[in-house]
């Protein structure tokens, strides 16, 4: 069941009439969602009903012993186990036919004639995002940010929430379980933001991701006969297929939270408008971002303060713990070479732009435009298959800028990149992604014209949103 279907639609109504009957007793509220997220990941598949909610009776249990703890030993022999558990679980289901095949390559090279077997496993959706919440919690009750949840039941209604289940936004429990806790009554502008945040972000999934998918999948389809120019516009469609598409799924995901009454951080920020490396990070993924310098670049670089006694070398060590926080975000995103190098390059750049102290006087827009440029160039390795197939596209756009293959619809493609791109400058003037809501004659002629945008010219195959493969 996925948001841009006719399915989901009928579920939402149903949800929500059920969830506004129950609007003066938020226990029955929680209860309604618990009931809906079971529904929505059992049309998954609902054997793996059975690991969601073992990994939140694990991690529940688990944040408890280290709250119960009154030895700081204890405590990090409970957080350790709980570590090991959740990593095991990622590493299993998401890593171990990655492992295998990587041990049986080597073991190839070295002359051993070994072939281990790999598992038929299936990724069960969304474990790469409730495990990064489910630690995230026991990581802040660990240090004393927030108290255990004193209900199972909330704690699994947290992990499994449906709107961020399938690919987040990553949301944090410290501040998820305050809105849980207390009556939630949606206000007129709430109602207003979520449909507008539906509407846009369901724009930019059918309309612009689904429609760029076609020219993608072209380009990048395996032993594809491509020039240099199918090359550029295969990743430049890239570019905005991967933004329209999972930023459309955060934009429609926050507007039915909202819709419900949570308020939710943004996910995204203009990405595309940034001026450096640091600044792209700040706008891209937030909440996996913000997530990866709490819990894996500041204890990185913490334990290695402490293992120094003279402190030296700040810097060193300020960079090699972004070399590994880049190179982690990058096996997170997948269990394959093309996106730890993609990793690898987003890492590199972050540090080269800090070490060069680049201070040019150059223009905004050509900053812009610059940083452009190299977003591009990173998502050739996020979306390419192999690095056989990195290789011959580079070598392809190196030895000229032809065009082999046919891209129709490539130009009504462009109005609509065009139309997001216009929108989000204004929103970068005006600084505010919803000065939509302050037009409120004119925002329901809004809502019409991007309705009659999605049915026109969006593709409704029910295309999953690229995020839930991670």
């Amino acid at each position: 069941m996925v948001f841009n279907s006719a399915l989901f639609l009928i579920f939402f109504i149903v949800v929500f009439v059920s969830y506004r009957f129950c609007q003066k007793n938020y226990k029955m509220q929680n209860i309604v969602l618990m009931i809906a997220n079971v529904i929505f990941y059992s049309w998954w598949d609902w054997r793996f009903l059975a690991l969601i909610f073992f990994s939140a009776g694990m991690n529940y249990y688990c944040a408890k012993k280290i709250h119960l703890e009154s030895n700081e030993r204890d405590k990090v022999l409970w957080l350790r186990i709980n570590l090991f558990l959740n990593l095991s679980l990622l590493g299993v289901f998401k890593y171990f036919n990655f492992f295998i095949a990587n041990v049986n390559d080597s073991l190839t090279l070295l002359g051993f004639n070994v072939h281990l077997q790999t598992l038929n496993i299936i990724l069960p959706l969304g474990i790469s995002f409730y495990t990064l919440q489910a630690i995230s919690y026991v990581v802040d009750v660990y240090v004393e940010k927030m108290d255990p949840i004193d209900s199972c039941f909330d704690f699994i209604l947290y992990l499994s929430f449906f709107p961020f289940l399938t690919a987040g936004p990553i949301v944090r429990a410290i501040d998820f379980f305050p809105q849980l806790k207390q009556q939630r009554t949606a206000t007129s502008e709430d109602y207003h933001a979520g449909l507008w945040l539906i509407f846009w972000g369901l724009f930019q999934k059918v309309v612009i991701a689904d429609n760029c998918a076609v020219i993608v999948d072209n380009v990048f389809r395996p032993n594809a006969l491509v020039g240099g120019g199918d090359v550029l516009l295969g990743v430049f469609f890239f570019t905005f297929q991967i933004y329209a598409d999972f930023a459309g799924y955060s934009d429609m995901a926050i507007g039915i939270a909202r819709i419900f009454g949570f308020q939710i951080k943004w996910n995204f920020n203009l990405p595309y408008l940034a001026e450096n490396p640091k600044d792209f990070w700040d706008r891209w993924h937030i909440s996996l971002t913000s997530w990866l310098r709490d819990y894996v670049f500041s204890p990185l670089l913490y334990s290695s303060m402490l293992s120094s006694k003279h402190r030296k070398h700040i810097k060193l060590r300020v960079y090699s713990s972004i070399g590994v926080t880049f190179l982690i975000s990058g096996l997170w995103h997948g269990a394959n070479w093309t996106f730890i190098l993609w990793g690898i390059f987003h890492g590199s750049f972050l540090i080269l732009h800090d070490y060069l102290k680049i201070k040019i006087p150059l223009f905004k827009p050509i900053k812009i435009l610059s940083m452009f440029i190299l977003i591009n160039i990173s998502w050739l390795f996020f979306r390419a298959n192999s690095f056989s197939q990195i290789k011959s596209m580079l070598l392809s756009v190196g030895s000229g800028f032809s065009v082999n293959l046919e891209h129709r619809g490539m130009w009504e493609i462009a109005i609509y990149i065009f139309i997001l791109m216009s929108l989000q400058c204004i929103q970068k003037k005006k600084n505010d992604l919803l000065f939509i809501q302050n037009y409120k004659i004119y925002r329901y002629y809004i809502y019409l014209i991007l309705l009659l945008f999605i049915f026109i010219s969006g593709k409704f195959v029910s295309r999953q949103f690229i995020y839930t493969a991670f």
